[in-house]
């Protein structure tokens, strides 16, 4: 995501202080004024809001993290006072969220039974592109809800300025492992085709750094370390592609759709 200029400490603790503020989350004088200041400057407001992939934040209802990870989103939207549970397949990072004391389910989330209708949002985090039915996935995911509940699918953008310098070299490429990758119309399509009404597609930078590095390494075919000048260039790319975000050229799409 948009790397904020202060220490990544800081960093976390300016945009935990605008997501508490639009959570409407009780918090001390200074930590409140700091949240509404804070929230003031867009860039900020969309970072922190970014890392927990748009959602009202107010609602602070059930939501189910498909492909959780290590638990990073899952974390923040509970102690935003969400009842957040996790679906993770791979064994050590589902092990790693819940020693955070995360509620996790350790399984493909196809073999996973839950109750129709019991989540008032589902979250996608770089998981959509690894599953070869992602249209079946979204229609679980739509059983799972409740009418009018909320899906977030954060995953990469074809269309970004990376993938158009780097060609078979950008990283979000990442065969085997991603099956699909979507633009903004056909994860659209996908959405509709599960049952969803579409509210938006929008794109981001997302962690345009990374990508940068290590695209340029697969390019060069050398470790980054090894690279001169790849950490300022990267951070160039990064500034370039904030800008170039609204023409489409972020690295990341973000699709925010309603259960109908």
């Amino acid at each position: 995501y948009p790397e904020l200029p202060v220490p990544a400490g800081w960093r976390e603790k300016v945009k935990g202080a605008i997501r508490s503020r639009e959570a409407g989350l009780a918090a001390g004088r200074l930590r409140g004024l700091a949240g509404l200041l804070l929230g003031c400057v867009p860039p900020l407001r969309s970072a922190a809001l970014l890392d927990v992939l748009r959602l009202d934040l107010a609602v602070r209802g059930r939501v189910l993290d498909l492909g959780c990870g290590r638990g990073e989103v899952l974390s923040r939207l509970a102690g935003l006072g969400w009842d957040a549970l996790g679906i993770e397949p791979n064994r050590r990072a589902a092990g790693i969220a819940s020693a955070k004391g995360l509620k996790v389910i350790n399984a493909r989330f196809e073999d996973v039974e839950l109750a129709p209708d019991s989540f008032d949002a589902v979250i996608l985090n770089h998981v959509l592109e690894h599953l070869a039915d992602p249209v079946g996935a979204l229609r679980a995911c739509r059983g799972w809800l409740r009418k009018g509940g909320r899906l977030a699918v954060l995953t990469p953008n074809p269309g970004s300025l990376g993938h158009k310098l780097f060609a078979g070299s950008w990283q979000p490429l990442d065969p085997p492992r991603h099956y699909f990758l979507f633009s903004s119309g056909a994860l659209s399509l996908a959405a509709e085709k599960a049952g969803f009404s579409v509210r938006s597609v929008t794109v981001h930078s997302g962690d345009a750094a990374v990508v940068f590095r290590n695209s340029a390494a697969l390019c060069l075919r050398r470790e980054q370390e090894r690279v001169p000048g790849l950490r300022l260039a990267a951070n160039c790319f990064m500034a370039v592609s904030r800008g170039l975000s609204g023409l489409g050229l972020g690295e990341e799409l973000l699709l925010s759709a309603e259960k109908r």
